[in-house]
């Protein structure tokens, strides 16, 4: 019995002494400036570092160093909710223009069974996507009530997953063609 007792005792003081230092870690921690996950420029970087998964490194810097990311990157964030949504609307459209241009440049160098693999794949990414940005906003009201800081959050998020799968589309792109020119002039 006493030994129970005295084993649950350091278990709880381990569990103590570890919650913590993961609370004074955390504490420490700039929201923003320090995600490891994040690209290093003279700016703040608010899009994640994509990884290709062809995991060629040359490829992974070209996208990382896109002309789209380096333009968000150097304009401040407005302030107002509607401005903030308007501010990220710019840069899906971007994006989706990136997607447009891979897709084209991918049809031209599929065979057209290959080329119809990928638009039924694109447009399941579609419908993902539209769902995916329901359930997040449904989940957020039930959780945090509603507030102007569900059409921030839902335009960031796809703002987010838009970039990604251009990213995807144009690191096919490099590894059919071996290079890619943005349509993106800043």
């Amino acid at each position: 019995m006493k030994k129970n007792i005295l084993l649950i005792l350091i278990i709880s003081l381990f569990v103590l002494v570890s919650c913590n230092n993961d609370i004074e870690k955390t504490q420490e921690i700039s929201i923003i400036d320090n995600y490891d996950n994040l690209v290093e420029t003279p700016k703040k970087q608010y899009l994640c570092i994509f990884k290709t998964f062809s995991n060629n490194k040359d490829i992974e810097t070209f996208l990382n160093n896109n002309p789209i990311d380096n333009d968000f990157n150097n304009h401040d964030i407005p302030v107002s909710t509607a401005e903030i949504v308007s501010f990220y609307s710019n840069y899906i459209n971007y994006w989706e223009a990136e997607i447009e241009n891979s897709l084209t440049i991918l049809q031209n160098n599929l065979e057209n069974k290959n080329y119809q693999k990928l638009k039924d794949s694109q447009n399941n990414w579609t419908e993902y996507l539209k769902d995916n940005n329901s359930i997040f906003s449904e989940i957020h009201i039930k959780t945090a009530g509603i507030g102007s800081e569900i059409p921030v959050l839902s335009s960031f998020k796809t703002l987010s997953k838009i970039r990604d799968r251009s990213l995807e589309l144009i690191e096919y792109c490099i590894l059919l063609e071996g290079q890619y020119e943005f349509v993106f002039v800043s």
